[in-house]
């Protein structure tokens, strides 16, 4: 009687070959390209039909959809520093909110999770100026999310009536510690808070911007 060739040596051995081309992959440093030509340097984490888990030097994990990919590299040598992927980067743009009604927004992170947030204006109706230090804590791109904490002051034009006098243009003011959210999506930038502080509007007092702040990395 004939015996059919088992499957089982062949079905192990592919499930070991699967598995051992699984560890060499995620263990390698990886550099990936977006299309709009960011690059990322890490570890995959999870790759999935849509999407691939991906998991920086730094420590911070990225959801990266495959249509944004230009391209993937797998090496098992160091690869050379990232000109920019994991290190400082400017930023700069404009945004509306606090707090003076039009801001100017400059930018700096001195790694990819630590940086600093000027934004302000002195347009006469409405002045101000705040300063942030921001702790990026999720960049699943395309968005990027943070967390602040700054300080700032701003003042309004308004009337103040005087019996017997009238109505006299005056300035409200005030003086605040502020700490809240920021979301960057393709640059398109809002940030939302409370402040807590000392003057003529009610307390605590929020915060808003939205804008565009371009990244120069």
């Amino acid at each position: 009687m004939h015996r059919r060739p088992s499957t089982y040596p062949l079905l192990t051995f592919s499930l070991i070959f699967l598995a051992t081309l699984s560890v060499l992959c995620f263990g390698q440093e990886t550099r990936i390209i977006t299309m709009t030509g960011e690059e990322f340097r890490g570890t995959i984490v999870r790759e999935g039909i849509d999407t691939i888990l991906f998991k920086l030097k730094s420590g911070i994990e990225l959801t990266v959809p495959r249509t944004s990919l230009r391209s993937i590299e797998y090496t098992t040598e160091p690869l050379p520093p990232a000109p920019y992927s994991d290190g400082a980067y400017f930023s700069l743009g404009g945004t509306v909110g606090t707090p003076s009604g039009f801001n100017l927004v400059v930018a700096g992170n001195f790694t990819r999770e630590w940086g600093l947030r000027l934004s302000g204006l002195a347009i006469g109706v409405m002045n101000g100026i705040e300063l942030d230090v921001v702790r990026q804590v999720d960049d699943s791109y395309p968005f990027e999310q943070s967390l602040f904490f700054g300080a700032g002051m701003f003042d309004v034009l308004g009337t103040q009536y005087y019996e017997g006098v009238g109505n006299f243009p005056e300035y409200k003011y005030w003086w605040y510690l502020a700490g809240g959210y920021i979301v960057n999506w393709h640059n398109l930038q809002g940030l939302f808070g409370l402040s807590i502080g000392t003057g003529d509007f009610f307390n605590p007092f929020p915060l808003a911007q939205i804008g565009y702040v371009h990244q120069f990395r």
